[in-house]
């Protein structure tokens, strides 16, 4: 009985806090990345065990190795990115201010050329970081 009342409010505390940070401004802004992630890891997972049935005779790293080795890979990246924008910030203050207010918060009501043209720029710079970064040594 009292096993089963402390499993009770475990689970309402848990369903609690799905339930505030579902009504997130964070959660509401990238619900569809969230859920991609999983379903990449799933795939790399099924390749991963594809090529090890497949190839036994070949010399696979193991599945959490991998893994390791990837969200490695995407924090170094995203810590290149923040790293990026505070130099950005500190050391271009009134170029960082320009390109906050005139272009991220009013990217809809620039003209169409000029929007595909900043979305290209953006676009290659993040391609440009993250093959830098994932490259080969």
């Amino acid at each position: 009985m009292v096993k089963s009342n402390t499993m009770k409010k475990i689970l309402t505390k848990m369903k609690y806090l799905w339930l505030k940070f579902k009504y997130t401004s964070f959660y509401q802004t990238y619900k569809e990345e969230m859920i991609v992630i999983p379903v990449l890891v799933l795939i790399f997972y099924f390749f991963n065990d594809y090529f090890i049935t497949a190839y036994p005779q070949d010399a696979f790293y193991d599945f959490p190795s991998q893994v390791e080795t990837i969200m490695y890979k995407i924090l170094l990246f995203v810590v290149t990115l923040v790293v990026a924008h505070l130099a950005l910030r500190i050391t271009f203050p009134k170029v960082y201010q320009y390109l906050n207010k005139q272009i991220y918060h009013r990217f809809d009501q620039i003209e169409n050329k000029e929007a595909n043209q900043y979305a290209v720029a953006f676009i290659l710079a993040f391609i440009m970081s993250a093959a830098i970064i994932f490259g080969g040594k």
